[in-house]
């Protein structure tokens, strides 16, 4: 899910309260074709925070809209079923220690990460 250019003073942090609205309602939207598409997740990506430069913004405030944005549509659409969904096949993963061992080109790669 990408936000259009009027968001570019952020999203679903936008200071005003019209385009954040505006933003919340089009990530339900997202939200309610994704359910009837069948999808598992819907990801959100915000293109534009609203911001440049680090001082340029007051993150706390970002944050905040942030969070109550997402809680709201989180509540909206909540994915019980996705609790008792079976766990992902088990990976295979490599130890650091071998990892290292293998792009340093030792040969050694007893032990534990």
């Amino acid at each position: 899910m990408r936000y259009t250019r009027v968001h570019q003073r952020g999203a679903l942090t936008n200071p005003d309260e019209v385009l954040r609205r505006e933003a919340i309602e089009l990530t339900l939207e997202g939200c309610r074709w994704a359910e009837a598409l069948g999808a598992e997740e819907l990801v959100v990506w915000s293109a534009f925070d609203g911001y440049d430069y680090h001082l340029q913004a007051d993150h706390t405030a970002m944050w905040t809209r942030a969070v109550e944005a997402f809680r709201e549509v989180c509540d909206a659409f909540p994915r019980p079923a996705a609790q008792s969904r079976s766990p992902p096949p088990a990976r295979r993963f490599c130890s650091r220690r071998r990892l290292a061992a293998r792009t340093l080109g030792s040969r050694s790669t007893s032990g534990t990460a």
